[in-house]
């Protein structure tokens, strides 16, 4: 088989099986191969030195050598012609002077190769005779014995003269022609014996003399063959080949029942089945005899011929079928021909890791007139495909069922089915060796994925007003899904080949190695996020509406409690808003997308209660100081159960965020009694910004600036002594 010995292309084939996922092996397995590569560039320096100093030595000895032997030759000739001049005196001679002695002389030469040739036919046709019985008792290993012996009989006879050479030569030619019909129709009739080729598996053991048998024939015929002319041997492989191809033949074309081109997986099927049942003689016999009778083909790996063999009848037919322009117009016939095909392919990769080099049945869809019609199907089913999935009744039905704890994703079907419908695309497409055609089909299919984009988000503006309702939380689940898959796809060493490809062909070296996907992947995140803020807007209107109608209205500058012992009321209607949301979102979102949206409803509760009340209220200490209750014994716990933060969070990440963080510090600054806040003011306004922080650390405050303390001070309208 053809071997590909392009070392950047092994290169390429590294780098794209080098495991991106984690970095510490990326690096390691990275690190390797610059070392390999850098050792090889060694070792051809090393060659290319050699060549530039040690050959032009060489090819000089060689060229002495030549002209020495050149000298030497026409030495020899010239002393032939010399001797063959003074026989032909010499004859010419003894004609003129002695005529009677020259006719005695000539009539004894006469007989005596008369006689000798006698004698070497005798010899000749007792050694036929002898390999005749060996052939007929299985003696075969002795056949060849006796085939060779006979073969070199003009060496080693003495009887033998150059007048028989081609007598010699008919005669044996024509003798080997008939121990080979004659070890054919034995071979015919052990096949038969035994049902070769397999329909099924067979148990190896009973069998196991007839097969040892076979082989030994067929060590025996190739032997017979390499005594003909080049042009008139057959390999013995052609030879147990050509049995598959004449039941194939006899089954799949003419007008038997089982030629019917409406049912390629009858073929397929039949091709396969070969395959699965024939591997333990191809490889438990035919491989050792082969690398036996030709050292010099050792390397050949006979399954993977026999494969070859078996799939080119597979590329014939699909050829012939094909080659019918009714068969290419009808969709039907040739999609489920597509199909078939695709499937074969898939399982000669999988079950065989069948070679790209080698012959696929594939490769005959490829004609410009088939892949034009071929492309068209795609399109139309996809659309078709698409239009199904969106309209059917459980298109927004969660794939698994109605619970998150089985899908960390929460896919609806639709977006299931859409990603299955996309992988059938690929692996049909991807069975194609050509990477020219594949990216034809790629671009079909990164169109595909954008129109399905266009029309979820479609889908989304019809129900903008109703943030909580179907479809809203299945479209957010499904974009953050298809956007992860899409990610996942760029990362297959497939798609990575094939951009590789895309990007080599461009010369696009100087700019970053994109994904297929991943333009794609970005703007499905986008309208994502379009919906993500749409719905998180809703909750911060509502949120705020529920503050501006009981709790802002409170009159935070009069309140004389002197410790908050409980709740406000007014700040149960903003929490019970707060929770509906939140267990929405626990109930609705998956898992995997929920915590984005954690930290916006998180960073909306901050900001309204900033904007809404804090900014715009006047307090006292008192009233600060029952704010501050609220929030920390009320607003705080309850986010703090909703919210499913994972176990290990960094500052800042999450519920307590930066924003709240700056909250609390400002109620509690604006909840120091009066004495403390004054005296803190006047130490605030004679300290630089740098000790500001010190100034605030005995009241446990931090992070705000001396402009913005000062400011605060003046929402303070208890700030006098009396």
């Amino acid at each position: 088989m053809p071997q590909d010995n392009d070392p950047l292309r092994d290169v390429n084939q590294k780098l794209v099986q080098v495991d991106t996922s984690d970095l510490t092996e990326f690096f390691k397995r990275l690190n390797l191969l610059y070392n390999e590569v850098v050792e090889k560039k060694e070792v051809y320096k090393e060659e290319l030195t050699f060549h530039n100093d040690v050959v032009p030595q060489i090819r000089q000895r060689i060229h002495k050598a030549q002209s020495q032997l050149a000298a030497e030759k026409a030495a020899l000739i010239a002393r032939g012609d010399e001797l063959k001049k003074q026989k032909k005196e010499g004859l010419k001679k003894m004609k003129t002077d002695f005529p009677e002695a020259d006719k005695a002389l000539k009539n004894v030469l006469k007989a005596k190769n008369e006689l000798n040739a006698l004698k070497f036919s005798k010899v000749y046709r007792q050694k036929v005779e002898e390999a005749q019985i060996t052939l007929d008792s299985r003696a075969l290993d002795k056949f060849i014995e006796k085939l060779d012996e006979i073969s070199k009989l003009p060496e080693t006879s003495s009887d033998f003269c150059v007048a028989l050479t081609v007598s010699f030569k008919h005669h044996f030619e024509a003798q080997a022609r008939l121990f080979i019909e004659s070890i054919r129709k034995t071979l015919a009739t052990r096949f038969a014996a035994i049902r070769f080729p397999f329909e099924v598996a067979v148990d190896p053991e009973s069998v196991k003399g007839e097969l040892a048998l076979i082989t030994d024939y067929l060590r025996a015929l190739h032997s017979t063959y390499s005594h003909l002319p080049a042009e008139d041997r057959i390999n013995i492989l052609d030879l147990i080949f050509e049995e598959f191809s004449k039941r194939f033949n006899f089954h799949f074309y003419g007008d038997k029942p089982t030629n019917d081109p409406a049912k390629p997986e009858w073929f397929f099927a039949q091709l396969s089945t070969w395959i699965a049942a024939n591997v333990d003689f191809i490889e438990g016999y035919l491989q050792p005899l082969i690398s036996e009778v030709s050292p010099t083909s050792a390397e050949i790996d006979v399954f993977e011929e026999f494969v070859e063999a078996l799939v080119d009848l597979g590329a014939r037919k699909v050829r012939t079928l094909i080659a019918d322009e009714a068969f290419i117009a009808d969709y039907r016939l040739l999609s489920h021909l597509i199909d078939e095909t695709v499937m074969f392919e898939k399982e000669l990769n999988e079950t065989y890791m069948y070679p790209e080099s080698s012959v696929h049945v594939i490769s005959e869809l490829c004609r410009e007139d088939v892949l034009e019609a071929w492309i068209r199907i795609e399109r139309d089913t996809t659309d078709a495909g698409v239009d199904d999935i969106l309209s059917n009744e459980a298109a927004f039905e969660p794939r698994l069922g109605a619970t998150l704890d089985l899908d960390d994703h929460a896919v609806p079907n639709f977006a299931d089915a859409f990603v299955m419908l996309m992988q059938a695309m690929t692996e049909r497409y991807h069975a194609i060796p050509d990477e020219r055609i594949q990216i034809k089909f790629c671009q079909l299919q990164l169109h595909v994925v954008d129109e399905f984009r266009r029309r979820l988000a479609h889908i989304g503006q019809g129900v903008d007003s109703t943030p909580l309702a179907a479809p809203n939380p299945q479209l957010l689940n499904a974009l953050w899904y298809l956007a992860q898959v899409l990610d996942d796809w760029s990362a297959l060493p497939e798609f990575v080949r094939l951009q590789s490809f895309v990007n080599s062909s461009k010369q696009t070296d100087d700019k970053p190695i994109r994904g297929t996907f991943d333009g794609q992947s970005e703007l499905y995140r986008h309208v994502w996020r379009q919906r993500a803020r749409i719905w998180t807007q809703n909750f911060a209107d509502l949120i705020t509406y529920k503050l501006n109608h009981g709790y802002v209205s409170i009159r935070w500058s009069h309140l004389d409690a002197a410790k908050p012992v409980s709740v406000r009321p007014e700040f149960g209607c903003f929490l019970e808003e707060i929770e509906h949301h939140i267990e929405w979102l626990n109930t609705e979102i998956s898992p995997a997308s929920v915590m984005t949206l954690y930290h916006l409803t998180n960073h909306e509760i901050w900001n309204a209660l900033d904007e809404a009340v804090i900014s715009q209220t006047n307090f006292n200490y008192r009233g600060a100081a029952q704010m501050l209750f609220d929030i920390t014994q009320g607003l705080i716990p309850l986010l703090e159960n909703l919210y499913k933060w994972p176990k290990v969070t960094t500052s800042g990440d999450g519920t307590l965020n930066k924003k709240c963080v700056e909250i609390l510090n400002i109620l509690k600054l604006l909840s120091l009694p009066p004495a403390a806040a004054i005296l803190l003011k006047e130490e605030i306004e004679r300290v630089p910004e740098q000790m500001v922080d010190e100034k605030l650390a005995p009241f446990d405050i931090s992070g705000l600036s001396k402009h913005r303390i000062l400011d605060l001070f003046k929402q303070r309208c208890d700030m006098t002594l009396h």
